[in-house]
């Protein structure tokens, strides 16, 4: 670089004085420098020797000419330009402020407006070169310049130029940075248009609302693959207080097909600074009052509540027939539609679990006269803001269905004052009379019908895809399903999984009531049976809606241990349906692949009193331990006791606290309830408070306290012993006294539990993992490195790494720390779910300080996520 330096020195050594490099780009190298005619500071930009040989000294002059003639505010000039000992070269203005991706790295991510204000400058000033003709092609936030706060554009780019000129690595490397690059701007593409420039500015507004481009990849080729799959992580779960306008604007930019996109650059501009409605606008009440109203509604605890215009929730219809025979064709129908609109991934939809449990729990409070109004209510727990209800009836032989669309929204002050959401009828449908066994008939008629009416409510958007014209399933197939469903989301996963199965078995086309049956058996960790059924759902493809293929990949992903893969998978699917729980098995996937900020993120956009995740208990633990592992100590001791507050009397939640509260050195407390808790018992759920204190002296010597986590240990051993007195332990209270009487080095007695515990559980790897730790602690290094070889051999299915995890604690302890860091590579390489055992782990202290470990174990913050 110093010789490049030079070379330019020498030949500008008249007009310009090289002071430093002030940065590189994919095509070129920035010097600073001084003007010595205008006694002014430059920014010279020379392009690199492999870039320039693909270029012609007269088509670079005309590329710089067509530049320079562009006089807008928001594009940097170009002051001279010219070649000097075979190098090319363009000088433009020094600016001071540095770039966009400077302030980036600084912030992650900007305030809503200023996001929007810097967009909009962005895409001025592009729409004014695609007025002149120019189009930039390499829009990334190296090339936005701040000058006053402002955006300014610099580098237009060569990369039409090049192409078709230089070698194809050559031309890659200029063609944009992949991250913001258009799908259709390939090395083998034609020249992309001016949407390329559209869908670049919405990867750059973004990474400044998320945190991190929409899309990235190891490669260029990688990138735009996964670019033309048009799956972008949905920005209101990694940001819930982004307005849904100002995401619809962007997803229609990053559309994968250049018509989808918004037109033109002025129209994108204006679809993300559309104004909020006249409504909005006359809400500028009187601060000091507004102030007073907010404080009080956010004192008394209000819901929030957010609706989606465009999101579609079909409501179980009702049945009033008098005959609960009939009561599947309900779910049946709410189904059919479902996946009709999953099949033209035109709008976001409820999924059938999460709209079933919404529509029971909405029942359920409306017979007990909770709510006089069910649809607002089903609109505040799903966030949808089109709900699609109906009823059927029986006169003789003949059912009547009736079906209607509703609209639902909230303003600010329903917001604001904890009103119910405003629902309005937009149209009812032409009833439906079929005879009692022409239910399937109906069924099909009646989603057509509602595709047809959503078609009219959405304008644009076509709802009658030819792909959706096949029959749906028998009705004795669909009566199975709806009642495993019903098991389904009552978390009764082996009647579930039987019922969908029986379900498919009544009809073989009816593939997706196989894939809910391999998704019970996964609840309930039968990983061999699931994979088989997920093997069968894979030869129908074409039986399934997008939205169930991302689930097939999802789990099969998961299952060929390929983390990255299934949380790829998993983000798609919370994409399309962001209230659903779909984002809690986002948040949970996130957090055991490492993406802790963005397992924050998506549990954060769940309401935790609404929806999918009310009265769900592991969310609360989910939160607690992310925030933990951030190092967010106070956030996890305050979610720990709102868990307490809601689930009184469970074990869970006081471990959730007590460790919460050792990392935040409230040690006294701690001993003082652990002598309470030492003679309590279970609670309703069977937890027992041994199995928190436990937990509670981990954290404690993680953190430094090591003799009160002796004292704590002993408590949570006594009530080990106080419970097995009572009943046999089950497998998991014995493994927890197993490490307990380890932790406290007991090791005879440890060892003699754990024998026992190996005739209940004939190969637990968890515990022939302690038996080698235990030997390698007692100097048995002969049976400790036979144990750790034994486990480093076993290569099973279904493992996620646990044989490789429990031979890196034994090689620790034997003092092999550079096998263990080995071994537990390769465990989280098979699957290994990040998590407490990080700095809880009593075999893997050795480790724990060094860089190696660090790196190992170190979070994947929001900003890297692929």
């Amino acid at each position: 670089m110093t010789e490049l330096r030079e070379r330019v020195q020498q030949g500008l050594r008249e007009t310009y004085v090289i002071e430093s490099r002030i940065g590189a780009g994919g095509m070129g190298v920035v010097f600073r420098a001084h003007d010595i005619k205008h006694d002014r500071r430059v920014a010279l930009k020379l392009v690199r020797p492999e870039f320039a040989s693909a270029i012609s000294t007269e088509r670079f002059a005309h590329e710089i000419m067509t530049v320079a003639r562009l006089t807008h505010p928001g594009i940097l000039p170009v002051h001279d330009s010219g070649s000097v000992d075979g190098l090319l070269y363009y000088v433009m203005p020094f600016v001071e402020e540095g770039s966009l991706r400077d302030l980036l790295r600084r912030e992650t991510q900007l305030p809503i407006e200023q996001a929007i204000a810097i967009a909009g400058d962005i895409g001025d000033a592009i729409a004014y070169a695609h007025a002149q003709g120019v189009i930039h092609r390499d829009l990334k936030p190296e090339n936005i310049l701040l000058e006053s706060g402002r955006p300014v554009v610099a580098d237009f780019g060569l990369a039409l130029t090049l192409k078709g000129n230089a070698p194809q690595g050559v031309v890659e490397e200029a063609m944009g940075t992949a991250a913001y690059m258009a799908p259709e701007q390939g090395p083998d593409s034609p020249p992309a248009d001016h949407r390329a420039d559209v869908y670049s500015l919405g990867c750059i507004l973004y990474e400044m609302l998320a945190g991190a481009p929409p899309i990235t990849g190891p490669n260029v080729q990688a990138v735009l693959t996964r670019k033309m799959l048009g799956r972008v992580p949905m920005l209101r779960i990694l940001r819930p207080t982004v307005p849904a306008r100002l995401e619809r604007a962007i997803v229609k930019a990053l559309a994968p097909v250049p018509a989808d996109r918004h037109p033109t650059m002025e129209a994108f501009v204006r679809a993300f600074r559309a104004p909020p409605s006249r409504r909005a606008r006359m809400l500028t009440v009187s601060t000091a009052a507004l102030v007073v109203l907010v404080a009080a509604t956010s004192y008394a605890g209000s819901r929030q509540v957010d609706i989606d215009p465009d999101t579609v929730m079909v409501d179980e219809f009702e049945n009033r027939t008098g005959d609960p025979q009939l009561s599947g064709i309900g779910v049946a129908l709410a189904d059919w539609t479902v996946q009709g609109l999953h099949g033209t991934r035109l709008t976001a939809v409820v999924p059938t679990p999460t709209a079933l449990q919404a529509s029971r729990f909405v029942r359920r409070e409306a017979t007990a006269g909770r709510t006089r109004n069910p649809l607002a209510m089903l609109a505040e727990e799903t966030g949808a803001g089109i709900i699609v209800s109906g009823a059927y009836y029986l006169t003789g032989e003949r059912l009547t269905f009736q079906t209607q669309l509703s609209l639902a929204s909230a303003g600010f002050w329903e917001r604001l004052l904890r009103k119910d959401v405003r629902v309005r009828l937009r149209t009812s449908l032409v009833p439906v009379r079929v005879h009692l066994d022409s239910t399937q008939s109906a069924i099909a008629e009646i989603r057509d019908r509602v595709m047809g009416a959503l078609s009219l409510v959405h304008g644009e958007a076509d709802f009658s895809a030819p792909k959706l014209n096949r029959a749906p399933p028998r009705y004795d197939a669909y009566d199975r399903f709806a009642s495993a469903m019903t098991a389904y989301i009552a978390n009764d996963h082996r009647r579930a999984a039987e019922s969908f199965l029986t379900a498919y078995r009544l009809d073989t086309t009816f593939v997706v009531a196989l894939l809910y049956a391999a998704l019970a058996r996964s609840n309930m960790q039968e990983f061999a049976t699931e994979d088989s059924l997920l093997k069968v759902v894979a030869r129908s493809p074409d039986r399934l809606t997008a939205y169930d293929r991302l689930w097939l990949e999802y789990r099969q992903s998961l299952l060929a241990q390929d983390r990255p893969n299934a949380l790829r998978a998993v983000r798609a699917l919370a994409a399309e349906a962001p209230r659903s729980k779909v984002t809690y098995n986002l948040a949970i996937e996130a957090w055991e692949d490492g993406h802790l900020e963005e397992s924050l993120q998506a549990m954060k956009s769940l309401p935790p009193d609404i929806g999918p995740v009310r009265n769900f208990l592991p969310y609360w633990g989910a939160l607690t331990y992310v925030h933990h592992e951030l190092g967010n100590y106070g956030e996890a001791l305050a979610v720990a006791r709102r868990a307490r507050t809601r689930h009184p009397g469970k074990w869970w939640p006081v471990g959730w606290e007590l460790g919460a509260m050792a990392a935040l050195g409230q040690v006294p407390p701690i001993l003082t309830r652990a002598e309470e808790m030492a003679d309590a018992t279970r609670d309703e759920m069977g937890w027992s408070p041994a199995e928190s204190l436990r937990e509670a002296a981990e954290e404690l010597r993680a953190h430094g306290h090591r003799e009160e986590a002796a004292t704590v240990w002993r408590a949570a051993l006594r009530a080990y012993r106080s419970a097995s007195e009572a009943a046999a332990l089950p497998p998991g209270d014995q493994f927890g006294l197993v490490s307990t009487l380890y932790a406290l080095g007991a090791y005879a007695d440890a060892e003699q539990e754990s024998r026992k515990l190996l005739e209940a559980l004939p190969g637990d790897l968890r515990t022939i993992g302690l038996l080698g730790s235990i030997a390698a602690r007692r100097g048995d290094s002969a049976v400790a490195t036979l144990t750790l070889e034994q486990l480093a051999a076993i290569d099973l299915p279904y493992q996620f790494g646990q044989p490789a995890y429990q031979a890196a604690l034994v090689a620790s302890v034997l003092g092999k720390y550079d096998r263990a860091l080995q071994l537990l590579r390769r465990s989280m390489a098979q699957g290994l779910s990040y998590g407490q055992w990080i700095h809880t782990e009593i075999d893997l202290e050795p480790l724990r300080g060094t860089r190696a470990y660090a790196a190992l174990v170190r979070p994947i913050p929001l900003r890297e996520r692929e």
